[in-house]
């Protein structure tokens, strides 16, 4: 049973950290990315690591679709109550939407094949996404509140999420900030009738506590992206997109229907009455609505435009860059279907069934989760870094060389046990989202073995005299420990 790209290099980022601590190794020595994904990321595994300290790192990591389901559900629930419902059909949608995508992630997890992983799928930047719906359901209550109270505390939460999202990730500043200010002009030269102090206010918030996360994202983030503008650049993100576009049509149907749904519902929110009272609550759920759409609306060239520019499409997997054009027909679908038919059948006709539909279809999801939970959680075990990792250790290989792709999974899987040392093309040493440690660390035992994975033109042009070793499609060679690696010290 696949498990998608859950198992990558990228994605295991926080297991290799967790594993570094139990290990007792220094974490000040880690060499990080360009993000620090302090929120939920950092954050889930060295709380529930801490707490259940026997559970092995990976066994965590296969827990996590099932946490970024349960709060991806929470965030909806609490977007689509606060913003999106109606009072008649409030309760309704209530209690469909905590189920929803948690049944919708942890069903397409389990299943053979993650056909609809672009929507669902809780990749790296998943929680600076469930940021952004915070942030902007915040946002909308600050700015149509009934109170001064109740707005003051919303701008309070939303400044403090605005500084934590953007010092954990500076994808919030692509998602939110840009387009969320981008939306407050509008409103503030658009035809609504406004209290134009509260928009500014509101801007300056926004902007000030976006812009300290950042700064403090740089303070205390010393990694340096590769990905610079530049005409080359943006070039090759036009091509691999259009690759991406037409090699997989799935990602294709699922982007235009994101996009067509995301287009309509902003210029039906621009056919809305421009004067609001504020003190009606459907008046008031009405512009929550239209500030919603609009900067869903202006998410997506935000995203579109930055992504390209800094030339960070590269495959299918990039497809995480785009959240907020890939959840759209989930914060919008249930959404939708709940109006339809609650503005085309009388509610009397679904109240007398409603606790009997919910209890069917709460036990309906769990029934299927339990079923294939045990053979999900162990579907790791399928994965080749964890057959490589399993060929090395009946090997007794205690150090292990490989380039990026190749050298996290067995650091993973091994508990450590297997010190990876990843190196560039050249052997040298590709000091990316690992520990300096694993350079200076030596083997437990001094009987284990040195291991080179053939994954680098350094280790294609050792010598044909060592004896060539495979683990499925994979090639190594163990070589004598006296052999001098340049990237050895």
């Amino acid at each position: 049973m696949p498990v998608g790209e859950l198992l990558n290099a990228d994605l295991i980022l926080p297991v290799n950290i967790l594993v570094d601590l139990r290990n007792g190794l220094n974490i000040g020595e880690w060499n990080g990315s360009p993000n620090n994904f302090y929120i939920p990321e950092i954050a889930y595994y060295l709380g529930i690591g801490t707490v259940f300290s026997r559970l092995s790192p990976i066994f965590l990591h296969m827990l996590y679709p099932i946490l970024s389901g349960t709060l991806l559900g929470l965030t909806t629930y609490y977007l689509h109550a606060t913003v999106l419902s109606s009072r008649d059909i409030g309760t309704w949608t209530r209690n469909l939407l905590p189920v929803f995508p948690v049944a919708l992630s942890l069903v397409n997890q389990i299943s053979e094949e993650n056909i609809i992983k672009v929507a669902v799928l809780p990749e790296i930047h998943f929680g600076a996404y469930l940021a952004c719906l915070v942030g902007i359901t915040l946002a909308s209550v600050a700015l149509t509140g009934k109170t001064a109270s109740h707005r003051k505390s919303s701008l309070a939460w939303l400044m403090m999420v605005c500084l934590l999202a953007a010092l954990s990730d500076n994808f919030f500043i692509l998602w939110f900030t840009i387009p969320f200010l981008a939306t407050l002009a509008h409103l503030l030269f658009g035809s609504e009738a406004f209290p134009k102090q509260r928009i500014k206010g509101i801007f300056g918030a926004v902007l000030l506590s976006s812009l300290a996360g950042y700064i403090l994202h740089k303070i205390t983030n010393s990694a340096t992206s590769n990905n610079k503008v530049s005409l080359e650049n943006i070039a090759l993100s036009l091509t691999r997109l259009s690759n991406v576009l037409s090699n997989e049509r799935y990602i294709t149907v699922y982007a235009l229907i994101a996009l067509i749904l995301s287009i309509s519902l902003y210029f039906t929110s621009l056919q809305q009455a421009s004067t609001h009272d504020f003190a009606s609550q459907d008046a008031s759920i009405s512009l929550r609505r239209k500030i919603f759409w609009i900067w869903n609306f202006y998410s997506i060239p935000s995203t579109l435009i930055l992504v390209i520019l800094y030339g960070l499409v590269a495959d299918a997997g990039s497809t995480r860059y785009f959240l907020p054009l890939f959840f759209a027909p989930i914060t919008a679908g249930i959404w939708i279907i709940t109006e339809l038919l609650f503005h085309n059948f009388s509610l009397e006709r679904f109240r007398a069934a409603r606790n009997s539909t919910f209890t069917a279809i709460y036990i309906s999801v769990f029934a299927i989760v339990l079923a294939a939970l045990p053979g999900y959680l162990s579907s790791y075990k399928q994965d080749p870094g964890y057959q490589l990792t399993q060929c090395l250790k009946s090997e007794n290989v205690g150090v292990w060389y490989s380039e990026y792709w190749n050298s996290k999974p067995v650091h993973a899987f091994s508990n450590g046990s297997i010190i990876s040392r990843q190196i560039n093309n050249d052997g040298t040493p590709y000091r990316f989202n690992n520990n300096n440690m694993w350079y200076k660390q030596e083997p437990a035992s001094s009987e284990s073995k040195v291991a080179i994975m053939l994954d680098t033109d350094f280790a294609r042009n050792i010598p044909e005299s060592i004896p060539l070793q495979s683990c499925g499609e994979m090639d190594y060679k163990i070589v004598p420990k006296e052999y001098v690696f340049q990237q050895q010290r």
